[in-house]
């Protein structure tokens, strides 16, 4: 399954979607995904060997670099905020 999001339109999500997923297969972001976590990972090199401590840290890291990401469209529509 494939899922175009949009934080402006409906229409946005559909254009998201044909520019970002059109060839795009389950395997092929599966893979892309594992090489960027790979590539955040392992800007850092934790020393030591206490395997409980690099499991913490690694996955305090993984959360961290959770919340990044982009609010924009691929056409460059981004959310204005709400003023009441």
């Amino acid at each position: 399954m494939k899922i175009g999001l949009s934080f402006t339109s409906i229409a946005n999500a559909k254009i998201n979607l044909a520019t970002e997923a059109t060839g795009l297969t389950f395997e092929k972001a599966k893979l892309q995904a594992q090489a960027t976590w790979r590539n955040e990972l392992g800007k850092i090199n934790v020393q030591g060997t206490d395997r409980d401590s690099k499991l913490k840290f690694y996955t305090g890291l993984f959360h961290a670099l959770l919340g990044r990401g982009t609010a924009s469209d691929v056409n460059g529509s981004y959310p204005g905020m709400m003023v009441p």
